[in-house]
């Protein structure tokens, strides 16, 4: 798990929920198995962090998720400098252009991104302060909308990202 630990503890969630995901699929994962390095919402932190990671432990089979793409992705070069990136399966939070990039790339080791839309808040908030103010009744919670992307479905999810990096 590559943390961020001065965001605090609502952002830390991502990867409690990312570990409880990895402990319903694999009930035997102990804790033992978790590594917590500090990625500092740094691609460069991250690479670093993990680096030194491999020079003491080389993991035959190592499932990695960041509080972020940024960190998931500085982890995955680590792996790759090291030779040991078949040994790895990586999933980012954000799905940021870099991500989605790495995705598109033969043979990538970075199996998802959850997207948050972020450029969809707006929207949603209006529509939720347009209700409010009309006095119609609306849910106690309202929760963004979140996509696993994959290599299978970024270009259909992102189809203009060619038009964005030219």
């Amino acid at each position: 798990l590559i943390g961020l630990a001065s965001a605090g503890p609502l952002p830390q969630l991502r990867l409690t929920g990312a570990l409880e995901g990895i402990r319903e699929t694999l009930p035997k994962f102990a804790d033992s198995q978790v590594v917590r390095l500090e990625g500092n919402d740094s691609f460069r932190r991250s690479l670093a962090v993990t680096r030194a990671h491999l020079r003491t432990l080389r993991p035959q089979c190592a499932l990695i998720t960041g509080i972020n793409d940024t960190c998931s992705l500085g982890a995955l070069r680590a792996f790759e400098e090291a030779g040991i990136a078949d040994s790895c399966a990586v999933v980012g939070q954000g799905a940021i252009l870099e991500a989605r990039e790495e995705m598109r790339r033969p043979r990538t080791r970075m199996i998802g991104s959850v997207a948050f839309f972020p450029e969809q808040y707006g929207e949603e908030s209006i529509r939720l302060a347009l209700d409010i103010l009309a006095k119609r009744q609306v849910p106690p919670a309202v929760f963004t909308r979140h996509r696993l992307i994959t290599p299978h479905n970024v270009d259909r999810v992102y189809g203009n990202d060619p038009i964005i990096t030219r």
